[in-house]
Parts: structure tokens; sequence; C-alpha cells
């Protein structure tokens, strides 16, 4: 029985992670560089003195999310000329991250079902912060991390518990956030009340050093905070741009990019890729259908817990909420919609988590041709800009008057925008296509 059951975890969880590294292959392995990309995987460790000038001199990353850093500098960079195979690891990691946090929850009493899987892996609206390599290094990789302390916790390994937790916490703001949260649920379910030092402990040593080394680095607008009077209507819009982007936007993404994804697939007869995804998306549905799925309040209210701590630094600091930012939350969404859709739906939920989940991973296609064209455009105009650059060029300015080159399917922020959205992406890409690591670009809107 225990070895059937074993059997039935690993194919199941096999069909999960392949999905999610499924779902942003269909150009295959080509990633095209975007945005803040160029300067983070290209530019910066190509600089002969990189390790003192980016990490403790200029650039200052170690001041802010310093193990995203590092990784940048000493991992993610190393496959600068073959950036989709770093991609491809990153959606394995994030499908490890589901399964991880399923037997996690599961030894503490929570069970969760298709649901659960469908939409922490493969909501559209998680594509910039699970495809876009330069937020899904820092997001995916600490939502790993945490999922990982998870598992040692329900095993009372705490020490290594207590080292994976601690890594989770320095590379999103957020997921510190959110790492705290879930590991103190946990030590509250498992009745482990001295425990809960640890966590707070952590988050002690995180905030301590942003206090000091905060305001210095390259991230440092991100904490500067809301002034007083400015609080009331800084809340009114931040609520505004959290709701916005989970209920209308997610809705454009999820439907506008089923159609246009579904246009491109038959355009470009790719009937295989689009069989391959449906007949694993219906097996991982009847696979996960197996765990029971009861209603439970504690579980609502965890869900509710780690969907909403996330979002508390964006009403404290002047930092734009973007869709990438729901990514954090999307752990407890799932866990919520878990609970929920069981109960409304009954018998019918494999049938509601199956649609939703072919629908989910098609309308990603639409998504990653967008980036790439979107990315290939950027190179493009850089080349252009940097015809008119000498040797002895010290400073240029770009105006570039489209925010967007595509008809997306939605709206919404900085999601695939031109490389006029980011100051420090539009230096990245013209020293890069350049080679002059010394010129100042300067962003004209």
């Amino acid at each position: 029985m225990l070895r059937t059951e074993y059997r039935r975890d690993v194919f199941c969880f096999t069909v999960l992670v392949t999905l999610s590294f499924l779902r942003f292959s269909y150009l295959g392995f080509r990633y095209t560089p975007y945005l803040d990309d160029h300067i983070q995987y290209i530019f910066y460790p190509s600089l002969d003195n990189g390790w003192e000038n980016i990490l403790v001199g200029g650039a200052r990353i170690l001041a802010t999310r310093p193990l995203a850093g590092l990784l940048d500098y000493f991992l993610w960079s190393r496959f600068a000329n073959h950036l989709g195979i770093a991609v491809a690891i990153i959606s394995v990691l994030y499908g490890l991250s589901a399964v991880f946090f399923h037997k996690a929850f599961r030894r503490v009493g929570i069970e969760l079902g298709p649901v659960f899987f469908v939409f922490y892996l493969f909501l559209p609206s998680n594509t910039e912060g699970t495809y876009w390599l330069s937020a899904s290094s820092r997001i995916v990789v600490s939502l790993f991390l945490i999922s990982v302390s998870l598992i040692f916790a329900t095993k009372e390994k705490t020490a290594l518990f207590a080292v994976f937790s601690f890594l989770s916490m320095w590379f999103y703001e957020q997921t510190a956030i959110l790492s705290f949260c879930i590991a103190t649920i946990f030590f509250v379910l498992s009745k482990k009340r001295l425990e809960i030092l640890i966590p707070i402990l952590s988050f002690g040593v995180l905030a301590a050093f942003y206090l000091l080394f905060g305001s210095s680095g390259d991230n440092a607008h991100r904490f500067s905070s809301v002034r007083f009077s400015e609080l009331f209507p800084h809340t009114l819009d931040t609520l505004s741009d959290i709701g916005t982007a989970f209920i209308p936007v997610t809705f454009r993404l999820t439907a506008n990019g089923f159609v246009r994804s579904v246009n491109i697939i038959f355009e470009n007869s790719s009937h295989l890729w689009f069989a391959v995804i449906g007949l694993l998306s219906v097996c991982a549905v009847i696979l996960t259908s197996a765990y029971q799925n009861k209603f439970s309040k504690t579980k609502i209210f965890c869900g509710l817990i780690l969907a909403l701590a996330p979002l508390l630094p964006f009403f404290v600091t002047n930092n734009t909420f973007s869709l990438r930012n729901l990514v954090p939350c999307l752990l407890g969404v799932a866990i919520v919609l878990d609970g929920i859709v069981p109960f409304l739906f009954r018998s019918f939920t494999p049938i509601f988590a199956s649609v939703c989940l072919i629908v989910f991973s098609v309308a990603a296609v639409s998504e990653t041709v967008d980036y790439d064209k979107t990315a290939r455009h950027d190179v493009a105009l850089a080349q252009k800009i940097s015809e008119n650059i000498t040797s002895d060029t010290r400073e240029l300015s770009v105006k570039i008057t489209t925010p967007a080159y595509l008809p997306q399917n939605a709206v919404f922020g900085d999601h695939i925008k031109s490389m006029v959205g980011s100051d420090w992406g539009v230096m990245g890409i013209v020293r890069t296509v350049s080679g002059n690591k010394d010129l100042i670009v300067n962003a004209l809107r």
C-alpha cells in the first residue's frame, strides 16, 4: 500500500514538474534577455573588476537582496549565452516548490489537492514573476528554499530548517515576509512554540541589515517610506492596483492569452505541443485528485495569512505594485481556492481543475512569444542607437515614445514594456550592445 502511494506520488510530481517546465518551452530553450537581464547577467559580469565593483563597489548589489546578487554573478551569468537553460532550471525549481509545499502541509494536517497545484503553478498572471529571469531568479529561488526549509521542519531537522529558512529571506522582500509567516504557522500547527524563535531571529537579522544598508545600492529606492500625510491616498491607490492585478488583469491575461495562444499554435502547426500539454494536464489532475481534500477553516485561515502578508510592504513604501509581486501571494491564494472550490463544485472539481490547467498552460504561449518579440525589438533598437556611438561618447540620451511594441493580453504596470520602462535596463542593453562599458545612458520620457 505504501509502495503504491509512493509510486503515485513520484509519478504525479514528475508530471507536475514536467508541466511547469513545458509551460515556457514553446520557443524551445530560446530566451532573449529582456530589460534588466542585460545588465545583471551580461554587462556586470563582463567587467574586469566584477566582484569588487559590482558587489561592494558602485552598484552595491550586496546592500539589497544580497543572495540574489551573488547568484546573478556566480551562477546565472554563467548561462549568459544560453539563458534559456537558466529559465528551464528555475521552472523546474518552481514545480518542485509546489511538490515540497504539498508534502510539508500534508505533514501538519493540511491536505492540498489539484486546485492548489493549478493556481499556484500555472495562473497566467504569474508569468512576469516566474518567466522573466530578472524577477524569477529572486522570487522562485526564494520560494524553493522556503519549501525545502518546511520539509526539514516537518522532519524535525531544526538546524537545516534554520539554514534554508534564513537563506530564503535574502532574495526578495515579499518572500522574506512569506518565509517568516509560513514558518511561524508551521510551528504553531506542530505545537513547537520554542522553534518560533528561529524565524523571529532570522527576520530580525534581515531587518537590522536593511536598516543599516538598505539606503544604499541599486535597489535603495524600494525602501523609501510613505509620508504619514500621504498614507491614506497611498493605501487606496495600492488597494486599487492590487485588486486590478488580481481580478480584471488576471482574467484578461487568461482569456486573451488563451485565444491568442491557440491562434499562434495552429498558425505554426504546433499540434503535438498542444496535445502533450492537454494530456499531461488531464493526467496531473487525475493523479492529484487522489489526495483527500476536505474543507477546513484552518486551511482557509492559513491561506489568507499567506496571501495577504506579502502585500504589506506596498502599503508602507513607495514601491509600485507589479504583476511579479502577485507570485509570493499565490501560495496563499491557491491554498484558499483549494479549500473553497471543492466545497462549491464537489464532484465536478477535477473537471474544473483540468479545464483551468489546460487554459492556463496554453495561455503562457502568447506571453512568452510577446516577451521574446519585445526583447528582440529592444536589441535591434539598441543596435541602431549604437551606430551613433563613438569611442569618445560618454553620455547619451534616449527617447522612446512607445512604452509597448505589441498588442498585449493585458496592460498593467511595466508588464512586457519596451526598454524605456527601466532606466537601469536602458543603460544595460545599450552598454552591452555597444560594448561601451563607461557610457551613461539617460532615458527620456
